[in-house]
């Protein structure tokens, strides 16, 4: 027996750290095979049937290289309108905490009308903020924060 194994040194194995992003239903209709949560729609009337998910992954440079690879020279050569293929990052942030019955305010309103309500905030980088704060104050995952919402 080594002597690290005599000392109990083993090598652990490095667990990925699933990472939880906002995105557009383009993502999800190019990896449908990925963990995400239900879709949900904005709450704003000018989105129509627009969806929108949480998706987890261990890997987003995979979603990253496909952007660059294939949407992205699909946009710039095409002459129809461009894929709306986004992803961003369900995060801690400086926001403030979510304020008590914000779930409440989410399945009333929609989630984002909901967070431009409560927070201000209308670009996705900080709708994404937002969704992770609120999940966090309920202490679950985003996926979870918008399974509690409903669609």
């Amino acid at each position: 027996m080594s002597n690290e194994a005599q000392n109990g040194n083993f090598a652990k194995p490095m667990l990925a750290e699933v990472r939880y992003f906002l995105c557009s239903s383009a993502v999800i209709e190019h990896f449908p095979d990925c963990v995400r949560s239900i879709p949900f729609k904005s709450g704003y009337d000018f989105d129509g049937d627009d969806k929108y998910y949480i998706l987890a992954t261990t890997d987003f440079e995979k979603f990253e290289k496909y952007y660059d690879e294939v949407i992205q020279p699909y946009n710039e050569k095409s002459n129809v309108d461009d894929i709306d293929y986004w992803l961003r990052e369900c995060c801690t942030s400086q926001l403030d905490n979510a304020p008590k019955g914000c779930l409440t305010k989410c399945k009333t309103y929609g989630i984002f009308k909901a967070i431009e309500n409560v927070y201000g905030l209308t670009n996705e980088k900080n709708r994404a903020f937002a969704i992770f704060k609120m999940a966090e104050y309920y202490g679950i995952d985003p996926i979870e924060f918008v399974g509690r919402v409903g669609s």
